[in-house]
């Protein structure tokens, strides 16, 4: 079972074998979780500036806060959460952590479906 524990439906593009027609193409659509979104509240965190050729470069990284709305793993079951989400240093090595991936967007750049769900890190799947 997948749980979308994102802030959005998902739509994976997806296709089935049927042994009479074939190869089928079809969406796969996971609707939102009814518990709510997983979700993590994230800073700025600077770490250094970078001088090059006369320009001043801010380089910076990320101050997570807490996660909330995330489960605790159950076996057979796969949390779908947002690659914000997954990259927590809290979730490393968790194997239950999908992310969207080779997202599909429109003509105006809005993400509309995913080709498939990547592992979050540290999930070897």
């Amino acid at each position: 079972m997948i749980r979308n524990l994102t802030r959005s439906v998902i739509v994976v593009e997806g296709h089935s074998t049927d042994p009479v027609h074939g190869t089928i193409r079809a969406d796969i659509n996971l609707p939102l979780d009814p518990t709510g979104p997983a979700f993590v509240e994230v800073s700025k965190a600077d770490i250094t500036t970078l001088e090059v050729d006369c320009w001043d470069i801010e380089v910076v990284g990320r101050d997570f806060g807490p996660l909330r709305g995330l489960p605790d793993e159950v076996e057979g079951t796969w949390l779908l959460v947002s690659a914000v989400v997954a990259a927590h240093p809290d979730l490393h090595g968790r194997e239950d952590i999908l992310v969207p991936g080779k997202l599909v967007r429109d003509a105006t750049g809005r993400i509309v479906s995913c080709r498939c769900l990547k592992p979050g890190q540290g999930n070897p799947v």
